[in-house]
């Protein structure tokens, strides 16, 4: 088996947090919202949350014990091996190239920096409606460009 592909890690992102002067669990926020989207949405590998004893609250991810869970669990980061099938596929197309322009153009487009968005369940419940959205385009199929043969 290859290395594991890392999506994000909050260490990559706390000096520049520390710019603005803000705590580290700033650089964590982004990465950690779009993480409580794939538990709940059952695309983290079922082995990699066995034994991690996510926080659940009714049978959802309590979001105000998620961050603490993602720093001791996962160390705060996001690696392919931590997801199912369709959530590393969904991640590789999505999360490198797309998640961050979503990200502020919903949640911090009027604040100084993405790190300065709070962690809240108003700003989980804004985000999580364009990931749905991203998510069903994504399993849409592809329609192919050539006109002509096949179905």
């Amino acid at each position: 088996m290859g290395e594991s592909h890392v999506y994000d890690k909050a260490k990559y992102h706390r000096g520049d947090a520390a710019q603005y002067g803000l705590g580290e669990r700033h650089a964590a926020h982004h990465i950690a919202y779009f993480v409580r989207w794939l538990l709940e949405r059952g695309l983290f590998s079922p082995e990699r949350i066995a034994g991690g004893d996510v926080p659940r609250v009714d049978g959802r991810v309590d979001g105000t014990r998620l961050l603490d869970w993602f720093s001791r669990e996962m160390d705060d980061c996001l690696l392919d091996e931590a997801l199912s099938e369709e959530g590393d596929r969904f991640a590789r197309d999505y999360y490198e190239e797309r998640y961050l322009v979503d990200y502020v153009g919903v949640l911090a487009a009027n604040l100084e920096s993405a790190y300065h968005v709070a962690w809240s369940e108003e700003n989980w419940q804004r985000i999580a409606v364009v990931l749905d959205r991203r998510h069903a385009e994504f399993l849409k199929p592809k329609r192919r460009w050539w006109p002509f043969g096949g179905r």
